[in-house]
Order: structure tokens, then C-alpha cells, then sequence
């Protein structure tokens, strides 16, 4: 157990107005420190320490890599589950192979083919996903288990 750790929700409450109440004035401080510098006032020697401080960590901060816009989640369609079992059936591939083309057919993560196929029991609905994969494995095998040539 930490010493002079909140326990409960009226210690939360009371530690997190006294750490807003603390960034606050840490803020008005820097604005004030800010300020004077414009106005080209004079300094203490603690206030010129901590604005040159304040600036190296400020240039620490700023990235050397230029932030690449994230764009929308590739989404993979439901059709994936007919493609993957037309890849098993008539293509011979094993369902390692099948689930690396969708992939990179998609241009999607193995994990999300996975769990578009149902095959990831943690995402809602992966039930009715593998029950709709398995039923078109079958369908292509004819319907039967047994492999038809489909033309």
C-alpha cells in the first residue's frame, strides 16, 4: 500500500481539486513569467532559470518526425467469408494461406481477417461470423462436405 495515496472517492475528488488548483497556478505563473519577458522587465535569477528551463523543455518536445494523418480503419467486408472459403476449396489453400491473402488483399491485419471469420472469440458476434464462414465452406464443398465443380 503507498503512503498518502487517495483510498476514497472523497480523497479522488479532493486530490484532483488540489491538482487542478496546483496546475493552475503553475500556469498563471508561466503566462506572468511570459509576459515580463515580452515586456522585456528584468528578471530574478530563479525566474531566468526557470524560462530558459521551460524552453529546453519546450524544444525537447517538438517531434523531429512529421505526424502522418491516421485516415480511416480499413474495414473488411463480409464477402471476405465467401472469398475465403472459395480460396480453401478451389485453390487448395491451407487456412493460414487463405487468411495471409485477405489480408493482403484488403490491405488489412491478419486479426481483422481473423475476426471478420470468426475466429476471434473476444469481438461481439464472432459466433454468427464462423457460423456463416463454416456454412460457405459447405456450400462451396456442395453442400454436402463433398467438393463440386462449380462453373
Amino acid at each position: 500500500m503507498r503512503i498518502n495515496q487517495p483510498i476514497t472517492d472523497e480523497q479522488h475528488a479532493q486530490a484532483d481539486r488540489d491538482y487542478e488548483a496546483l496546475a493552475l497556478r503553475q500556469k498563471a505563473y508561466f503566462t506572468e513569467l511570459a509576459n515580463r519577458l515580452e515586456a522585456g522587465e528584468s528578471l530574478s535569477a530563479m525566474d531566468r532559470k526557470l524560462a530558459a528551463s521551460l524552453m529546453r523543455r519546450a524544444s525537447d518536445a517538438i517531434s523531429t518526425k512529421r505526424k502522418r494523418p491516421r485516415g480511416q480503419p480499413v474495414q473488411v467486408p463480409d464477402i471476405a467469408r465467401w472469398e475465403y472459403a472459395r480460396l480453401i476449396v478451389h485453390r487448395g489453400l491451407s487456412s493460414n494461406e487463405a487468411i495471409e491473402e485477405l489480408s493482403e488483399r484488403y490491405s488489412s491485419s491478419i486479426e481483422s481477417i481473423k475476426a471478420k471469420l470468426g475466429m476471434v472469440r473476444a469481438k461481439p458476434g464472432w459466433e454468427v461470423a464462423k457460423a456463416e464462414t463454416k456454412m460457405f465452406l459447405q456450400w462451396e464443398q456442395g453442400g454436402d462436405g463433398t467438393q463440386e465443380n462449380k462453373t
